[in-house]
């Protein structure tokens, strides 16, 4: 429902459009420069404008399946449902509830009145209330809320794969390797997959104020939304070799690690429970907050934007969760429902679509997305090279696109897609470096990158 949808899908189809509209004016000029060249193929004149458009339109069904040709765009953009061809509406209206519809917020408001709501910290405004009241209230509805979605094993399966896959991307962005993490976080998923431990975790929580083991408090207001807020106020050993322009970034990075880890060693020195809750926690953050801390501090601008685009979608889902005109507070099932409908597009973040839309905004990737337009089967190569480029092209559908994606496709755009064979597809990174690295023959035309 259009209500449900975060305002990133507007910003998605904007920028389709936009990068139909850079793809086209790319192809113009690549007609251009073919028009100027001296030398066409074996030597002949230069081409006319029938045999240009010959080169952007013959193809074979199997070899031009590509992310970034109009065909796919365009028939992409047709086939959505009818609320996405206007721009206006996929700004997500607000609810305009009755405020007697409001039934689940006036328990929680009762509660919160009574004393009922205990928090570690407030987060009034941050989380745009109006009030200490309207906070509690809200928070106490969000709890119910996440009971429910986490009483169900898919969803926190969901969860449960999703953050590890998200927070392993960041790190190989950062050019670290996540092996040690995902020991660390499976680790720390056994742990919790003991009743009795979990017992033991609320009890050890307790002693840090966290007042229930609730998706909210632990991974959203202890975990998350403090380690966002400690990096925007770093310790003065971290700024201060993070600000050193005298030192490399490998040697930043190598000191920022170790100063890190001495902070953790010391806090683990003073752990009540040696193999608790917080020990794990400490195991993931020895691998994680050094990566993270370097993407928020760092000198990598792409590795910041993406850092800081991960920690909007967080606040931002946050700020929709407290706020009723993007959910539902009128039944816990309702609000778990809008609730769970907001938390996919936080798991949006990847490093091919950072990467992705990086190359579209600088010049070089105008020139690389219309060199992939062209088919194949028209680049010159020889035979052996094109079906060596065939199998390298861009594997599409089941495994680069994230359901939400999936869901917008059209049935019949998915069923045109999957007809395609499997093997000719392939992410459009992998086809620039392919290309990039591999020695062509002496008859076929490399691109030229800018």
């Amino acid at each position: 429902m259009v209500r449900n949808r975060s305002e990133k899908d507007k910003e998605r189809v904007e920028t389709v459009e936009s990068m139909l509209q850079r793809v086209k004016e790319v192809q113009m000029e690549l007609v251009r420069m073919l028009e100027g060249a001296a030398d066409y193929k074996d030597g002949a004149l230069s081409p006319t404008l029938e045999e240009v458009a010959s080169i952007w339109s013959s193809s074979r069904v199997g070899g031009t399946l590509s992310v970034l040709s109009d065909d796919s765009f365009m028939s992409a953009l047709e086939d959505m449902p009818p609320q996405f061809d206007d721009l206006d509406v996929l700004m997500r209206e607000p609810l305009n509830l009755d405020p007697n519809m409001l039934l689940l917020y006036k328990k929680g408001l009762k509660e919160a009145e009574k004393g009922n709501v205990a928090y570690r910290k407030s987060r009034a405004d941050f989380c745009s209330c109006e009030s200490e009241d309207d906070f509690a209230a809200k928070l106490w509805c969000i709890r119910q809320a996440f009971r429910v979605i986490l009483a169900n094993e898919h969803n926190r399966q969901w969860l449960v794969q999703h953050g590890r896959q998200m927070i392993a991307d960041l790190m190989r962005h950062g050019k670290k390797d996540p092996s040690a993490f995902f020991t660390a976080y499976d680790q720390m998923v056994r742990y919790l997959s003991d009743p009795s431990s979990l017992e033991d975790a609320a009890e050890e929580l307790k002693h840090r104020r966290v007042a229930e083991l609730s998706f909210w408090d632990v991974v959203l207001d202890f975990i998350l939304i403090d380690a966002f807020e400690d990096v925007s106020h770093p310790p003065s050993a971290v700024l201060a070799v993070s600000k050193n322009r005298f030192l490399s970034d490998s040697i930043k990075q190598s000191t920022l690690s170790t100063v890190i880890w001495s902070m953790l060693k010391a806090k683990r020195q003073r752990l009540l429970v040696k193999d608790g809750f917080i020990a794990h926690f400490y195991d993931i953050s020895e691998h994680v907050s050094p990566a993270i801390t370097w993407g928020l501090l760092g000198t990598n601008e792409q590795l910041r934007e993406l850092c800081y685009y991960f920690k909007d979608q967080i606040y931002t889902f946050v700020l929709d969760v407290f706020d009723v005109q993007r959910v539902r507070y009128t039944s816990t099932p309702e609000l778990a429902e809008d609730v769970w409908q907001e938390m996919p597009s936080v798991a949006m973040t990847s490093k091919e679509d950072a990467e992705l839309m990086e190359r579209l905004r600088a010049n070089d990737a105008f020139l690389r997305s219309a060199i992939n337009l062209i088919p194949i089967d028209n680049w010159g190569f020889d035979e052996k090279i094109r079906d060596r480029l065939k199998q390298r092209k861009h594997r599409l559908v089941n495994e680069k696109l994230t359901q939400p994606q999936k869901a917008r496709l059209s049935k019949a755009v998915k069923q045109r897609l999957s007809k395609a064979d499997p093997n000719v597809c392939r992410t459009v990174t992998e086809v620039w470096d392919w290309m990039a690295s591999t020695k062509l023959t002496d008859n076929a035309p490399k691109p030229q990158f800018k």
